[in-house]
């Protein structure tokens, strides 16, 4: 097996550090719901010591939901590696003959109050492959320009 000239890795700090937040924030609403639903009755208000485990609870859910979502994000975030004569992406080997096109790609968002102000840009690495797929890569977690220019430089010296 060959060597990769190059490697780049995912930046995925954002995404972690928001997996973290969100398992903590979680963790501790659920924890600290069910120790309040527990506990003797101090309030006189039965309602309230119902309702606020309850909705402690849910925000705890809620959490635990958006940071499983997260995790799931940062499971499909793959490095990228360049061989002489392939590139290795998302776990699958494509070689360059099967590669059709590669170019940056920039996606604008609208505001929602205007539609003339660009709220966010963001811009993809889009390799389009002989089958028809294209496979997209973003800015906010691989040097697409990076990965670009080498790829072409390795493709021109065959």
């Amino acid at each position: 097996m060959e060597s990769a000239l190059y490697t780049f890795l995912p930046q995925t700090r954002d995404l972690q550090t928001t997996l973290m937040i969100l398992l903590g924030a979680g963790l501790a609403t659920v924890a600290f719901s069910i120790f309040l639903l527990y506990r003797p009755r101090v309030l006189a208000n039965r309602l309230l010591q119902l309702l606020l485990p309850m909705s402690l609870f849910f925000i705890g859910i809620i959490s635990l939901a958006a940071a499983a979502i997260n995790g799931l994000a940062l499971i499909r975030l793959y490095p990228i590696q360049l061989f002489a004569h392939s590139l290795l992406m998302q776990g699958k080997s494509v070689e360059y003959s099967n590669v059709n096109n590669a170019y940056i790609l920039k996606e604008q968002e609208l505001s929602p109050l205007t539609s003339q102000v660009v709220s966010t840009q963001i811009s993809f690495l889009a390799i389009e492959k002989s089958d028809g797929t294209v496979v997209r890569f973003s800015e906010e977690y691989y040097p697409i320009r990076e990965i670009l220019g080498q790829m072409k430089v390795i493709i021109e010296k065959k």
